[in-house]
């Protein structure tokens, strides 16, 4: 049972204890001063009795199958109330607690269809009507007027609530939904970006296969054709000219060790897998960042280098990777500026959306994890709420040897 289902039975349960102390007082001091005999005392309480079951019964249904039983209450409410004097208040507490369930567990527009079923029985209560209590006087017109004003009061203010809490609800099961597919494009957003990125690097990995392929081939080629060259002319060569032997025999040696190496620096190239990081992988991922969002994503660099530590790349890359994914998703951005720039040994990335930016900032965890990464580096994050949109600024140190080798 979910949170909401158990106020409201706490709401009903609490008016219809109130309700029933409060009707039951009411209806003794009647009997008192009345005298009924046996027969009329066991006939209010177990017109009483079934009441307050049916009130008690009536919240633990589903809302689609409590008609029936606030129909029979409305029934019950008009055998108590009328053999009785009209005395103003009983009608009015038990229709007033019974309001208050109606509008509780009962769904748009079986509400109303009971409420006027219950503005109805009142009406009939207003009328005058034989009695069994003819030792009191009955209650005038004015005063029952006043009753069924008040519960048709009750009533219209019960069913505006009652449209504001539908729409409300509706309204949070949209943002529910919106929610839900963002969070799914995001995704797919990721592994599009992923499976893109494996693309690429698959594309380029056969490509440097196809070119050490070729190369392999021409320079192999190549080489064993001045080897044949280089042996025939040993060959034919005169004995007696050792200098031009000795000439020969070193330029087989060469062109045996060059092909050698040329053989080797190509199966490495071919093996290996040449990693793609710094300014060149952001490029990539923001490049198919915008291809799929159809953001716009502007990059400007000051006095930047392409590529520093693999540790300080791997936090700019989830830096901007993240702080996009967040204009996407929560700002609803369609134009980002990143900025990134070095001042004093001091690297500052920027990212400035245009989206709906909030004074307040909670952190999700990829936000959380990118403030952590970044206290780990020495540095400091930094957000800022703009006319025209969201900024935030990460700022750390970079080490003394700023590029690292390609």
């Amino acid at each position: 049972m979910d949170m909401t289902r158990v106020k409201k039975l706490l709401w009903s349960y609490s008016f219809n204890i109130g309700a029933a102390l409060l009707s039951c007082s009411l209806i003794l001091q009647q009997l008192a001063a009345n005298k009924f005999s046996f027969s009329a005392n066991i006939y209010f309480f177990v017109c009483f009795t079934v009441y307050y079951f049916c009130a008690l019964f009536s919240p633990l249904r589903p809302c689609g199958k409590t008609f029936s039983i606030f129909i029979a209450r409305i029934v019950i409410i008009f055998l108590i109330c009328y053999p009785i004097a009209y005395d103003v208040l009983i009608p009015l507490i038990f229709g007033a607690s019974l309001l208050i369930d109606i509008f509780l567990f009962s769904r748009l527009p079986t509400n109303r269809y009971l409420s006027l079923a219950l503005a109805a029985i009142t009406g009939l209560l207003i009328i005058p009507h034989p009695r069994w209590d003819h030792k009191l006087p009955q209650s005038g017109w004015l005063e029952g007027i006043c009753v069924l004003a008040v519960l048709v009061l009750l009533a219209v203010l019960l069913d505006f609530l009652k449209m504001q809490a539908v729409f409300r609800n509706r309204l949070q099961r949209d943002i529910n939904t919106l929610t839900i597919s963002l969070q799914r494009l995001t995704s797919a957003n990721l592994n599009i970006q992923h499976q893109t990125s494996d693309i690429e690097k698959r594309s380029i990995d056969e490509e440097r296969k196809r070119i050490t392929r070729e190369l392999h081939d021409l320079t192999g080629y190549t080489f064993t054709n001045i080897l044949m060259l280089m042996e025939s002319a040993i060959r034919k060569n005169d004995a007696e000219n050792e200098e031009l032997t000795h000439l020969l025999v070193l330029a087989r040696d060469q062109a045996q060790e060059g092909l050698r190496e040329t053989r080797n620096v190509l199966y490495r190239l071919r093996k290996e897998e040449l990693p793609i990081r710094g300014l060149m992988a952001i490029n990539r991922m923001v490049r198919i960042f915008e291809e799929i969002t159809g953001m716009t994503v502007t990059q400007t660099y000051t006095n930047i280098s392409s590529s520093y530590t693999e540790e300080i790349d791997r936090f700019i890359y989830k830096f901007v990777q993240e702080t996009l994914l967040n204009a996407f998703k929560h700002a609803h951005a369609s134009q980002v500026d990143i900025h990134y720039y070095v001042l004093d040994s001091l690297l500052s990335i920027s990212v400035q959306d245009n989206g709906q930016g909030t004074s307040v900032v909670h952190e999700g965890i990829g936000l959380s994890g990118i403030r952590e990464r970044l206290e780990k580096l020495g540095g400091n994050l930094q957000t800022r709420h703009d006319l025209g949109g969201f900024t935030i600024i990460a700022r750390l140190p970079l080490p003394l040897y700023k590029e690292c080798p390609q």
